[in-house]
């Protein structure tokens, strides 16, 4: 019977391609479910399929609350996922707790990918958890720099040669610990080899924002403004728009105008920056954007100083 729907199926999707009007109907939804069918095994494992690529586009569009909702319906039926399945469902799971700041749970579960057998899983409990424990020294007391930085080496020693994707998150996020170690010379030759595999203009664009953060820190500005600048040509533009790399380029531009004295402009590019970060409830960058607001303002002497602190002190609620 499957057999027969997918020959159906094919036929729609065949039709589609020649047919203008009938392609116009094949929207996103329609498209994951026909891609759904087609990957099925069984008649009861379309819902399964249609879950799993729905909760990559909630990824897509950052929706890391919903995608949580729905990864919970998920591993509720996990009798019907297969072992690759539930892996990568637990991982989409820890990350979507990096970004919804609920960093313990997100340890527990990379803990547990880390004794999985697939290497790349396991690979990817290691890098995740080394993100986890950045986040947990930068966002809260807990000092656990030295742990990420052994993480995200030892996911390098079994890395695939051939994961291109997990061979740029690993030097990217190496060359964030050493920028945070004050390395600045080795995270910037990190950020140089993570180009090598950079597939997407995306990723290019993410690496140019932190290379113009190392030049800030040198006083290197016009250098800095160039790589912001870069950054931004690429993630303005469609279809390499990324709402929240962007929002990062804000944040780092805000940087580089309070490093230049022009502290209205930084005001304003931090506040933007931070609208972005709290509409798609990413509360960690919202507190980190709203504490230099609280310092900038306190330095101005402004009456909105307290302000943000106080929105500070209330997103970092969110996360532990």
């Amino acid at each position: 019977m499957l057999k027969q729907f997918k020959a159906e199926v094919q036929k729609i999707l065949q039709n589609a391609q020649e047919n203008p009007k009938i392609k116009q109907l094949h929207n996103d939804q329609v498209q994951i479910l026909f891609e759904s069918i087609m990957d099925a095994q069984t008649i009861e494992d379309i819902a399964i399929q249609v879950n799993l690529r729905q909760v990559n586009e909630f990824f897509d569009q950052y929706r890391y609350s919903e995608a949580l909702v729905l990864i919970e319906v998920l591993l509720e039926n996990r009798d019907l996922l297969s072992d690759q399945e539930l892996l990568e469902v637990l991982d989409k799971k820890g990350v979507a707790l990096i970004y919804t700041g609920k960093y313990e749970q997100a340890e527990r579960i990379f803990k547990y990918l880390i004794e999985s057998d697939i290497r790349t899983y396991k690979c990817k409990g290691l890098a995740n958890l080394g993100i986890t424990y950045h986040h947990l020294t930068k966002y809260t007391n807990k000092k656990l720099l030295n742990d990420a930085f052994q993480l995200f080496l030892e996911a390098q020693k079994i890395v695939d040669l051939d994961n291109r994707k997990d061979q740029f998150k690993i030097l990217y996020n190496l060359a964030i610990i050493f920028y945070e170690k004050g390395r600045f010379e080795e995270a910037f030759k990190n950020l140089e080899d993570s180009l090598n595999f950079a597939d997407t203009s995306k990723h290019k664009a993410m690496v140019y924002n932190e290379m113009a953060r190392i030049y800030i820190i040198e006083s290197r500005l016009d250098l800095a403004k160039d790589y912001l600048d870069m950054s931004e040509r690429i993630l303005i533009k469609r279809p390499n728009y990324h709402e929240l790399a962007l929002a990062w380029n804000l944040h780092i531009r805000g940087l580089w105008l309070k490093k230049k004295g022009e502290y209205t402009n930084a005001i304003n590019c931090f506040e933007l920056a931070m609208n972005t970060f709290v509409e798609r409830e990413l509360f960690s960058e919202a507190a980190e954007v709203s504490y230099e607001l609280y310092v900038l303002n306190k330095f101005l002497e402004t009456e909105d100083a307290d302000e943000f602190l106080a929105d500070y002190q209330y997103y970092s609620r969110f996360f532990n």
